[in-house]
């Protein structure tokens, strides 16, 4: 007996809507196992495996006995996903992430970030993560790269105040205490005003 698509988008559906309850549960394991069932009925399962690789990874930190496990799940996902598109920024955005905040692989963390800034220099997300690495004990990126990179993010996000206030402490760091100042002034001049212990971050570095 032949299934109609209307049929099968039905079931889909129900499945999805169901699974997007347990989400709101935080009932991610059940969620993922739902996920699961239809990766291998999918042509094309990168959004599958992309949120199996999302819940996972949260998963991690919610249960630290288990996380080295959970992490080792969470990168297989999006790799799966990145075999299928070698080229999708948020795949590879996420396992940056995994890499830089889940399993401490920071080396493999920057070159992620490069691949991305290289595939599309305007990711605002990549520019601010792979500036991130900078001042971790295993020197990944260097200072000039960091500046440059949090430079590219104030000019694409000119109304966020974190990204004036850490390109002024890189920009401090490397002596250039010009520009340093002028990054602070541009992050008390943005809509948003500063939170009190911003304040005294920038205070603080320009005494």
């Amino acid at each position: 007996m032949k299934i109609d698509e209307g049929t099968m988008f039905d079931r889909l559906y129900n499945k999805l809507r169901e699974a997007n309850q347990l989400r709101r549960n935080d009932q991610f394991q059940e969620a993922v196992t739902i996920y699961r069932e239809y990766i291998q009925q999918e042509d094309q399962p990168v959004e599958f495996l992309t949120i199996i690789s999302h819940l996972t990874f949260r998963m991690a930190f919610q249960n630290p006995d288990q996380a080295e496990e959970l992490l080792v799940q969470a990168t297989e996902a999006i790799n799966e996903a990145l075999a299928i598109e070698p080229n999708n920024p948020l795949l590879r955005l996420h396992l940056a992430e995994i890499y830089n905040l889940g399993t401490l692989e920071y080396e493999l963390a920057a070159q992620e970030y490069r691949a991305i800034i290289e595939l599309n220099p305007q990711n605002v997300s990549a520019l601010i993560g792979a500036a991130s690495l900078y001042g971790l004990p295993e020197k990944v990126v260097s200072l000039e790269e960091a500046t440059s990179w949090m430079r590219k993010a104030t000019e694409l996000e000119s109304t966020n105040p974190q990204h004036y206030i850490r390109l002024g402490s890189l920009y401090k760091e490397g002596n250039q205490l010009r520009e340093a100042q002028w990054a602070w002034l541009k992050a008390l001049l943005c809509p948003e005003p500063l939170e009190s212990d911003d304040v005294k971050s920038i205070t603080a570095q320009i005494v």
